[in-house]
């Protein structure tokens, strides 16, 4: 894809293979932002899927059901991307420094990188507006799903926690 995407055979499979284990190396010292367009949208697809546990993958495959998509941190992470891409992309359009559709591609893209820590930019988003800077805090301890190749704290713990935390609200109510 990558390959079709316009990359050489090299910088393809190079970032083929950076992509999906989520470690981040480009033959570029501009990161992703020196490769095309549509790049940057497969980027973000191999992101995300390299962002899910591995061992669904394998369930998914073998038993030939959905599991990968009845699975509750799952769908949290589908959700948390879709959500905070569309809050950072209005945001971005509003303030005037991107387009929508490059708005939304520029978000997409780095929310999905740091979630799952992989560690490709497109620019300096610290100049984008506090914001920004606050949300990729907040997503970079986050992190992507339990059983991937990614870092941080991991939806499903924090998803976790959160119902604990709701369980013990209503105790104390």
């Amino acid at each position: 894809a990558y390959w079709a995407s316009g990359m050489n055979s090299f910088e393809a499979i190079n970032h083929a293979m950076t992509t999906l284990s989520t470690g981040g190396y480009s033959t570029s010292d501009q990161s992703m932002s020196h490769f095309s367009h549509a790049a940057h949208w497969i980027g973000t697809l191999f992101m995300f899927l390299g962002g899910l546990p591995f061992l669904l993958y394998v369930q998914s495959l073998t038993r030939r059901d959905t599991s990968l998509i009845r699975d509750a941190q799952v769908r949290g992470f589908f959700w948390l991307v879709v959500w905070v891409t569309l809050i950072m992309s209005f945001y971005l359009w509003h303030r005037g420094t991107f387009d929508f559709m490059d708005a939304l591609r520029i978000s997409a893209f780095n929310i999905v990188s740091v979630l799952t820590t992989t560690g490709y930019g497109l620019g300096d988003f610290g100049t984008w507006g506090p914001l920004t800077s606050i949300l990729f805090l907040f997503l970079l301890g986050l992190g992507a799903c339990s059983g991937s190749t990614a870092g941080g704290l991991k939806i499903f713990r924090v998803q976790v926690a959160f119902s604990l935390f709701r369980k013990q609200m209503r105790q104390l109510m």
